[in-house]
């Protein structure tokens, strides 16, 4: 529940102010990933920083306002002082927003949304700001401006021109693909940080277990056709054996969840239950009662469902089109080409078959890779260059 903002000015003083532009935020959720990836970065750093975040007062997809107590107005919630905004951002709301959280850095989620990322731009670069960042949450990658083209090569072409007149712009990439892509695609005078998303913490009281000659598998994304749900169904769709497949997200394109779902029906091989969008406190135990996710995306600069399931100690089925490489050799998952279905379907294969015991080593194996690759203390020290504004990679 958000609470109205209590004297806060105290730590407003202490600590340096980080002015948040996103879409959506918590208690916002079928968003997914850039609502957690803000959400984590509040969590580890608001002992060193005063987060303010300014965003719609929207569910994605949701016509009605979030359950909170004030809209258009600051409320504290979670370690974070939050402007749910009905109307989106003005010139006269971001002065505003200037005046009361007096921002040592400017920090723009997204690039293709005129209200949180093209108009916070704009009117960031107009005021001389001498830190504002930019965090493209994957929307550079290939495989995501495949989808609606036209507008987003407008509004790259709006954001490339903002940029340029900056001398004081950063870029925010989590991974070096988009690192690549950033480089490749705007101007070469803009310096790019290149840090991971903050992952989730390992849940080290679950105990999963593997029946032989049964697959429990588990997809949890928006249904659209960049998350490439309907690849995952006529993958498994080949097999002659029973497949358990629980199905978790909201749907965001009606026409492919209709195509995704006849599919699934007239399988005589796959189980399957969608329970639509929830909540991400409530996903654990479903993540514990799969044997693996499958997430055949076309793209991710990160991919929070991959973290969450590695944290809750589910090994992996996934695209090479995110930044977790090498599962094989890992041990613990399988990321594979997408233009080899016919390798999926061996892999789906070969796990149907895969006794208890030989899993068990894949969550040992997973565990270690948690343990010693996703190390949140190393990133909390990046992220404190990036908001004091400390030299960055580039």
């Amino acid at each position: 529940m958000v609470k109205k903002l209590e004297d806060t000015s105290a730590n407003l003083i202490i600590k340096p102010s980080v002015l948040v532009f996103v879409d959506w935020y918590k208690p916002a959720f079928k968003a997914g990933g850039p609502i957690q990836s803000i959400h984590k970065l509040v969590q580890n750093l608001y002992p060193f920083f005063s987060f303010s975040i300014f965003c719609g007062s929207k569910d994605l997809g949701e016509n009605s306002d979030l359950n909170v107590e004030k809209l258009d107005e600051w409320v504290a919630f979670e370690n974070a002082q939050v402007y749910y905004s009905t109307c989106g951002l003005s010139k006269t709301s971001f002065k505003e927003a200037i005046k009361f959280v007096k921002p040592q850095s400017v920090y723009i989620n997204g690039i293709f949304s005129m209200n949180y990322s093209i108009k916070p731009l704009f009117f960031a670069a107009k005021s001389g700001f001498k830190n504002i960042i930019i965090a493209p949450r994957g929307m550079l990658g290939e495989g995501a401006l495949e989808f609606k083209k036209i507008k987003k090569k407008i509004f790259l072409i709006i954001s490339n021109v903002l940029t340029y007149s900056s001398k004081n712009l950063n870029w925010h990439a989590t991974d070096k693909n988009e690192f690549d892509r950033i480089r490749k695609l705007v101007w070469k005078k803009n310096k790019i940080h290149l840090i991971s998303n903050f992952y989730p913490f390992l849940n080290s009281q679950l105990v999963s277990q593997k029946k032989e000659k049964k697959l429990n598998l588990l997809f949890v994304s928006r249904i659209s056709r960049k998350k490439n749900l309907l690849f995952a169904i006529n993958v498994i769709n080949k097999i002659n054996y029973d497949v358990n497949f629980v199905i978790i997200g909201p749907i965001e394109d009606k026409a492919y969840w209709e195509r995704c779902k006849k599919t699934l029906e007239r399988s005589p091989s796959i189980k399957y239950n969608y329970l639509g969008p929830i909540e991400q406190s409530e996903i654990a135990q479903h993540y514990q009662d799969a044997d693996y996710l499958i997430f055949p995306t076309f793209h991710e600069n990160f991919g929070h469902v991959i973290a969450e399931s590695i944290a809750n100690c589910t090994p992996v089925l996934i695209s090479r089109n995110t930044p977790f490489r090498n599962l094989e050799l890992k041990g613990f998952g399988f990321d594979l080409d997408l233009n080899e279905p016919d390798v999926w379907l061996k892999k789906l294969t070969a796990l149907y078959q895969e006794t208890n015991e030989q899993y068990q080593i894949r969550i040992i194996k997973l565990k270690l890779f948690l343990k010693k690759e996703m190390d949140n203390e190393k990133l909390v020290l990046e992220y404190k260059k990036v908001f004091n504004n400390e030299n960055s990679r580039s």
